[in-house]
């Protein structure tokens, strides 16, 4: 005898896409062979599981982004750097300044001035003697 063939229900699966649910899952969920699930969905007129799931997840998707804008009107400071990131292209960026200094409290920065110049001087002294 053969078993009672399995149904679906139709509201529960896209409740089920909405939250991104795989194939797998959704299958799961009806106690069911992700073969039966694709079954089923074409018999009621469908393409594919692919075809039927892609604009109930694309619902699901902007239903998340909605809660996610809502978040962040309301001050909360880590969906709206999480969207600044990924809406914004805006990122940390972290600039530490090192100063080195000498014993004499000069600069890094100074000091390798300083031997610029110096080394110019010995330069332009050199080039002077071979003048002369």
């Amino acid at each position: 005898m053969a078993h009672p063939k399995k149904e679906i229900d139709f509201d529960q699966l896209n409740k089920l896409l909405h939250l991104q649910c795989t194939e797998e899952e959704c299958a799961s969920f009806f106690s069911m062979s992700k073969n039966t699930l694709k079954a089923r969905i074409k018999e009621a007129g469908h393409d594919s599981f692919l075809s039927y799931a892609e604009p109930h997840r694309a619902m699901g998707k902007i239903s998340l982004r909605r809660h996610q804008w809502r978040s962040a009107e309301k001050g909360i400071w880590q969906m709206q750097k999480f969207l600044g990131t990924q809406w914004l292209g805006q990122s940390e960026k972290l600039e530490s300044k090192t100063e080195v200094t000498n014993h004499a409290g000069a600069g890094l920065e100074e000091q390798q001035t300083q031997a610029v110049k110096k080394w110019a001087k010995n330069i332009q002294d050199r080039v002077k003697q071979t003048r002369n």
